[in-house]
């Protein structure tokens, strides 16, 4: 797995193979909402996002780009799992 950020500053990323999920801990707040964007292989299909333990909205930006957007505040855990194809 390989992630970019957008406006917000990640740390703790992790990954965890036995439930194909993948979390970072936003690092520090926002103002506005911001897009954390993550970047995939095709050999997965992202699933949902959790952020902290609230269901968000995940958007497809391009066939391997999925973004979560949100005013994030620091300490939040994003968390996104995948399904292998």
């Amino acid at each position: 797995m390989h992630f970019s950020q957008g406006a917000v500053e990640l740390k703790n990323q992790d990954w965890d193979p036995s439930q194909n999920e993948l979390s970072v801990v936003v690092e520090r707040s926002t103002h506005v909402p911001e897009m954390v964007f993550f970047v995939f292989s095709n050999e997965w299909v992202p699933l949902d996002a959790l952020l902290d333990d609230k269901h968000v909205k995940i958007e497809r930006v391009a066939p391997e780009v999925l973004g979560v957007k949100a005013q994030f505040e620091a300490g939040q855990e994003i968390r996104v799992r995948f399904e292998r194809v």
